[in-house]
């Protein structure tokens, strides 16, 4: 009925693995594909109610960031009261996630809830908070799939 054989011989590979086996496998995918709210949602855990703090902007984490997005733009918004922090902070980021270093220990990988531009991004302290304006990407890519009919016609 489906025509598995197109990726090659998958069936050599699940051919000798037993149901937990596989229920492991597909749990650690889906943990590193879905975000953490939705995958804490799909094993019968409720969401968090409005305004509830996610394991993301959690204190232990660290940074307390706040993400949000405008039509053109993503800030964050980090509250620091320590401007002597900024000195040795480093920001990179890429289409889809900010990183920020030496705020606290380690590295803090922040998702973006948009795609963003390579170029434009500006950060600036001031009244005790780290704002960091990141441009959207507006312009999508749109590639056309060719449909190869089976029939020769």
């Amino acid at each position: 009925m489906f025509p598995w054989n197109w990726f090659g011989e998958t069936k050599d590979f699940f051919q000798g693995m037993n149901p937990e086996q596989f229920q492991k496998i597909f749990d650690q995918w889906m943990k590193m594909t879905l975000p953490n709210n939705l995958w804490n949602f799909s094993n019968g855990q409720p969401p968090a109610p409005e305004g509830a703090k996610t394991p993301e902007e959690s204190p232990d984490r660290g940074l307390n960031e706040r993400v949000f997005e405008t039509l053109e733009d993503i800030y964050i918004q980090i509250p620091l009261e320590n401007k002597q922090l900024l000195r040795r902070a480093r920001i990179y980021y890429t289409q889809n996630q900010c990183f920020i270093e030496g705020l606290n220990k380690g590295r803090h990988i922040i998702p973006l809830p948009a795609l963003v531009r390579k170029k434009g991004a500006r950060a600036a302290f001031r009244d005790q908070m780290l704002e960091i304006k990141i441009p959207k990407n507006t312009d999508v890519q749109i590639s056309e799939i060719p449909i190869r009919k089976e029939d020769g016609r």
